[in-house]
């Protein structure tokens, strides 16, 4: 028995046994043979191994094309196959003819491939006149038949008439059109490249929408709620997985697209991918694990975290250095050990260009060796903040109904900036509590009560707002921090709302003579 050197997928090889799937061969798919006895006198051995081997092939669902004899069969139906010049016969026939059977790999590397649905056969073939023809045939027995210039076109073409076929497999991304809520603000554009598949953009950024049921073939360590996958990284995941709604589909391979988006994955979600997948991702494929790779490896090193040219105002012996903040294993945050050093700019430029892997670096880690002066400034003393905030509402003397609305708006909780529940009566008490604002909407105004975080932390916080009726915003003693001019505009804003829906005559004068007179008073 002759053992032939394994060959690539796309490479003519008669009826050899070429390479089962894509990658490489299992070492079984490499014995040479055209037929039980190809001349030279094949051993009940090697003869059993064949058989097993040819039947492995034929019995594979997710084979549609097969080398028989040196001919390209094509799968017809179930257990079935025809050759090129249309002769039909079952498995067991061509197994009890003594045929010696390898996946078809005279073709290009796709050439044969299931379908994403999993489920609708197909088969890529090249036509006579040297195009591409499309094959495929679903799972309700429709087929269809045509002819494209190039490989990619015949394949985008079979994927559409598969999923045309089946759309209730693929569900739908409902009413997306135009001005639909995106977790990216209202939609400007909305294309559908393929049933379940939605790809919008906004004012600002965009992303890909997938249906229920094609988010369902997300592994989970990937999948992302909703369906919402954002443009820039996220979109790497469904394109990976349905690459049919990538913009180049139908112009370059459906391998070639899945090759691309699998690299996005790697380099900007490699945990995500490992978990999903089971593999390890490579040293040099994934610019995250390998940043995160350095990182680990210099935890103890003190690495830039900002940089910028000294000011020799503020320093002494200053030109040509740079105010480096260095903290111990490149950590953000309050808690992190930072410091500030002067380091030449020669210096500073020099430390950052290096490599590893597939990050290139960038940053600064200060040599170990070196002596940069420290200029780091004392820390600031915390000032207890003044914000004592009470409540001045006479529960006694208001209505019932109302005394009940201020009391369980007093009692509800929220979530604050550093993690902790309090109810807004708390909020109040201990002096989170900076002040109150108005914002006016479709001629209404709303009340809101601004939360700017603990008084006592040396780190300012952003200021949150809470929603409240007017009796709790009015029994709040906290300051209005609206400007004059905010006022003035707010109260046009309402007048301007009442003017444009007034119902009668003297309803409409009356708001105009209003609205009039704001503005004189604010010109």
């Amino acid at each position: 028995m002759s053992v032939q050197p394994r060959v690539k997928p796309g490479v003519p090889t008669g009826g050899q046994y070429a390479p089962w799937g894509r990658g490489e061969s299992d070492g079984l798919g490499d014995i040479v043979g055209t037929g039980f006895d190809d001349g030279q006198g094949v051993s009940d051995e090697d003869a059993q191994i064949v058989l097993a081997l040819s039947k492995v092939v034929l019995d594979d669902p997710n084979i549609e094309a097969i080398r028989c004899d040196g001919e390209s069969w094509v799968r017809f139906g179930n257990g079935m196959w025809r050759s090129p010049s249309g002769e039909v016969v079952t498995s067991e026939e061509l197994l009890a003819g003594g045929h010696a059977i390898a996946p078809d790999s005279d073709l290009p590397i796709g050439a044969t491939e299931r379908l994403a649905s999993g489920r609708a056969r197909g088969a890529l073939l090249q036509s006579l006149d040297g195009g591409w023809g499309a094959m495929g045939r679903s799972d309700t027995l429709a087929f269809t038949t045509s002819e494209h210039a190039t490989f990619a076109e015949a394949e985008a073409a079979l994927v559409a008439w598969d999923q045309d076929t089946h759309p209730q497999r693929w569900g739908t991304t409902g009413k997306l059109g135009y001005g639909s809520k995106t977790p990216w603000g209202p939609a400007q554009h909305v294309s559908h490249p393929a049933p379940g598949v939605a790809v919008v953009s906004t004012a600002g950024h965009g992303g890909v929408k997938l249906s229920r049921e094609r988010n369902a073939m997300i592994p989970a360590p990937l999948r992302r709620p909703g369906g919402w996958y954002e443009e820039d990284g996220e979109s790497y995941i469904a394109l990976m997985h349905f690459p049919e709604a990538a913009a180049q589909a139908g112009r370059r391979s459906r391998q070639s697209l899945v090759n691309e988006m699998t690299a996005g994955v790697k380099n900007w979600f490699p945990d995500e991918y490992e978990e999903a997948t089971g593999q390890t991702i490579p040293f040099g494929e994934s610019r995250l694990k390998d940043e995160a790779d350095w990182y680990a490896a210099n935890a103890e090193r003190e690495i830039a975290i900002s940089a910028r040219m000294a000011d020799p105002g503020e320093f002494t012996d200053a030109d040509g250095m740079v105010a480096v903040t260095v903290a111990r294993g490149g950590k953000r945050g309050d808690d992190a050990e930072k410091r500030v050093i002067l380091v030449p700019k020669d210096d500073y430029d020099s430390g950052q260009k290096y490599s590893h892997g597939a990050w290139t670096g960038g940053v600064f880690a200060v040599p170990k060796d070196a002596t940069y002066r420290d200029v780091t400034p004392p820390p600031k003393p915390v000032v207890k903040s003044a914000r004592v905030r009470t409540i001045t509402a006479d529960f006694d003397a208001m209505p019932a109904a109302t005394a009940l609305r201020i009391q369980s708006e007093l009692n509800k909780r929220w979530l604050d900036q550093d993690g902790s529940v309090r109810t807004l009566r708390q909020l109040v008490e201990d002096g989170y509590v900076n002040g109150k604002t108005v914002m006016v909407s479709n001629g209404k105004r709303n009340y809101y009560i601004q939360d700017a975080g603990d008084p006592n932390s040396a780190k300012p916080d952003d200021t949150l707002v809470i929603p409240v009726s007017k009796d709790t915003w009015d029994a709040i003693d906290a300051p209005d921090t609206r400007e004059p001019a905010l006022l003035a505009s707010q109260a046009i804003q309402v007048a301007m709302w009442q003017h444009e829906h007034a119902t009668t005559r003297e309803e409409r004068e009356r708001t105009a003579a209003r609205i009039e007179a704001l503005r004189r008073a604010t010109s």
